[in-house]
Order: C-alpha cells, then structure tokens, then sequence
C-alpha cells in the first residue's frame, strides 16, 4: 500500500512538473515569423541605388539611411520630396510613397 502510494505521489509530481513547462513554453512569445513595420514621415536629404536618407519630420534632428529592396523597383523619388516610408526593424524600406 505504501509502494503505491509513493508511485502515485511521484507521477503526480512529474505530470505537474510537465504542465508547467508546456506552460512555459506555451507562453514565451515567439518573434521568429512577426515582421513588424515601422513609420517615418520626413524629407529625402540623399539616394542612390541602394540607400535612402530621410530626416524625419516628426522628431526633428532624427535621420535615417535606409536601403532598398533588391526586388523592389528603382525610385523615382528625388532628395527634397517629402514622403512616408515604412521599413523593417532591419532599415530596409518596405513601402515608400510620396506625400501630397
């Protein structure tokens, strides 16, 4: 009867141990597959064919250089034209588009 007992109280124990490490797991965020896009609204101060500088309009001071796409299209864009880019967190522009 003790034998039992103590096999029971042990798989208790592991099954317990179990749920809360599948819990665990299931409760870390996973950021592999989440692309998040951010957004800059600003002035083009230099392109080429690869880099675009932008300083941004909402925070003053604040410029960026980003690079193109490789499978995106050459930009029509000239420095001085205002336009929102939106880029991902590696400074590679996703949408780019001309204000007004």
């Amino acid at each position: 009867m003790r034998k039992t007992l103590s096999i029971i109280l042990v798989w208790r124990w592991l099954f317990a141990i179990f749920v809360i490490s599948v819990a665990g797991v299931a409760a870390t965020p996973y950021k592999g597959e989440i692309h998040t896009t951010r957004t800059i609204v600003g002035t083009i101060i230099n392109k080429n064919l690869d880099l675009v500088t932008v300083c941004s309009q909402e925070h003053p001071g604040q410029i960026i250089t980003l690079s193109t796409n490789p499978k995106s299209e050459r930009l029509t864009l000239l420095p001085g034209d205002q336009i929102i880019v939106e880029y991902s967190p590696d400074y590679i522009i996703r949408t780019i588009s001309k204000q007004g």
